[in-house]
C-alpha cells in the first residue's frame, strides 16, 4: 500500500517536482518517492491499454464490415450474372427496369436478413464479455444495435444495387440472341 500526495498548481505541475521531493524528504527521510506524474499522465496510463484494445477492436470491426460488403457484392454479382437471361426475358416480355432491379435487390437482400438477425443475437450475448471496453454505453444499448443493423443493411443494399444497375444496362435483345 502506497501513499499518494496530490498537489494543485496553477502552472505546469512538473516544475514543482524537485520542491515536492525536498519537502517529503524533510518530513520523512525514509519515505520513498517512486514517481511523480500529472493527473493527465495518471489517467492516460490507466486508460491507455483499454483505449488500445478499443481501437484495435474498432479496426477489426471495420475490416469485418468491409469484408462483409465485398462478400455480399461478390455473391450478388455472381447471382446477377447467372440470372441475366431471366432478366433479359422479363424485360423483353415487358417488365420495366425498376421491377427487374427490385427483383435482383430483393433476391440479394433475402439472405442478409437471417444473418443480420443472428449477428444481433450473438452481439447481444457477447457484449457482456466486453463490458470493460464500453464507455457510456450499456451492453444492451438498443440504439447501438439499431445503428449497427442499419449500417450493415445499408452496405448490403449498396452492394446489391451495383450489380442490379449493371444488369439493367444490358440490352435484352442481345441476351436473347445469345441464347
Amino acid at each position: 500500500i502506497g501513499m499518494t500526495f496530490v498537489l494543485r498548481t496553477v502552472d505546469d505541475p512538473l516544475q514543482f517536482a524537485a520542491e515536492a521531493r525536498r519537502i517529503v524528504r524533510e518530513l520523512d527521510p525514509d519515505q520513498p518517492i517512486s514517481s511523480i506524474t500529472t493527473v493527465e499522465g495518471a489517467v492516460h496510463g490507466s486508460t491507455a491499454q483499454t483505449g488500445f484494445f478499443a481501437a484495435l477492436l474498432g479496426a477489426f470491426a471495420f475490416l469485418a464490415f468491409l469484408l462483409a460488403a465485398i462478400g455480399i457484392y461478390g455473391v450478388v454479382a455472381h447471382l446477377v450474372a447467372r440470372q441475366l437471361n431471366e432478366v433479359g426475358i422479363r424485360m423483353a416480355l415487358g417488365a420495366r427496369p425498376f421491377e427487374a432491379t427490385k427483383m435482383i435487390i430483393w433476391r440479394g437482400l433475402v439472405p442478409v436478413f437471417p444473418g443480420l438477425a443472428l449477428g444481433v443475437i450473438l452481439a447481444f450475448l457477447l457484449t457482456r464479455f466486453m463490458q470493460g471496453l464500453l464507455f457510456s454505453i450499456t451492453p444492451g444499448d438498443p440504439l447501438s444495435y439499431l445503428a449497427g443493423a442499419l449500417l450493415l443493411t445499408g452496405a448490403a443494399l449498396l452492394a446489391t444495387l451495383v450489380p442490379a444497375l449493371k444488369a439493367m444496362r444490358v440490352d435484352p435483345a442481345s441476351l436473347l440472341r445469345y441464347e
